[in-house]
C-alpha cells in the first residue's frame, strides 16, 4: 500500500505495515542504505521533494521542531488507525 499525501506543503510517501504502523519511504530507503535513523532526527529532503526517494537527495538532520511526529500523526488520523 502507496500513499501521497500533501501536508503544509510537503509531499510524503508512506506505507502502513500489517501492524498498523506508519513507515515513510524515505525513511526506509535511509536505512536500507545508511543504518538506522538516530533518536532526535529525521530524514529531510534535499530538494524538496518528498517524492524523489533517491538516496542521493536523502540527508540525516535534528528533528527540531517534532515535523516527524506531526507527519505520523496526521497520516495515521487520515487511515484511521492508530500507530
Amino acid at each position: 500500500m502507496r500513499k501521497n499525501k500533501s501536508y503544509d506543503q510537503k509531499t510524503i510517501a508512506y506505507t502502513i505495515d500489517k501492524n498498523g504502523k506508519i513507515i515513510f519511504m524515505h525513511e526506509l530507503i535511509w536505512e536500507s542504505n545508511a543504518g538506522p535513523i538516530p533518536p532526535g532526527y529525521m530524514i529531510s529532503h534535499k530538494n524538496g521533494d518528498g517524492l524523489d526517494n533517491r538516496i542521493e537527495n536523502l540527508c540525516l538532520i535534528p528533528d527540531l521542531n517534532g515535523d516527524r511526529d506531526y507527519l505520523i500523526a496526521t497520516c495515521a488520523r487520515e487511515a484511521g488507525i492508530l500507530n
